[in-house]
């Protein structure tokens, strides 16, 4: 499920855990992001999704993700 309570999008999915220490809390693959109709901005860190409320945004923080790589390495 992403978003809040005015403006959000859940959706079911299967997926395996991988036992290895890493900065990501999920790693998602194409078929998960085809589920959500989600659209990942690489360069900047972003993913938007449709809602039902309008579009769903999620930004990344390259300081945070910079500082659990280096805590995981």
């Amino acid at each position: 499920m992403f978003g809040n309570p005015n403006n959000f999008q859940t959706e079911f999915i299967k997926f395996k855990e991988a036992d290895f220490e890493s900065s990501y809390h999920a790693i998602f693959g194409q078929p998960a992001l085809a589920k959500f109709m989600a659209v990942p901005h690489y360069p900047y860190l972003l993913l938007n999704m449709q809602g039902p409320n309008g579009v769903l945004s999620f930004r990344g923080d390259l300081k945070r993700l910079y500082d659990y790589d280096m805590e995981a390495i």
